[in-house]
């Protein structure tokens, strides 16, 4: 079993990105937002043939904190 940890950060309006170190893989991602109903939550790069790195979001405004739980599968 790999180590798992957490990445987080403040975020304002827009498409947003928070990534895990270069060569770990993103398990999940979360939020909390002051702006009300967001657009999208999903993982970076948001396609279904790419190990996912990082997580992406979209706010419609300002206050948002974010966060990806990654794992460590670097050697």
């Amino acid at each position: 079993m790999s180590d798992a940890y957490i990445r987080a950060t403040t975020a304002d309006a827009g498409v947003q990105v928070l990534t895990c170190d270069t060569g770990d893989v993103a398990l999940s991602g979360g939020y909390t937002s002051a702006g009300g109903a967001i657009s999208s939550s999903v993982p970076f790069p948001p396609t279904d043939t790419a190990t996912p790195t990082g997580w992406q979001w979209t706010f419609p405004a300002a206050g948002n904190d974010i966060y990806v739980v990654c794992a460590n599968v670097t050697p």
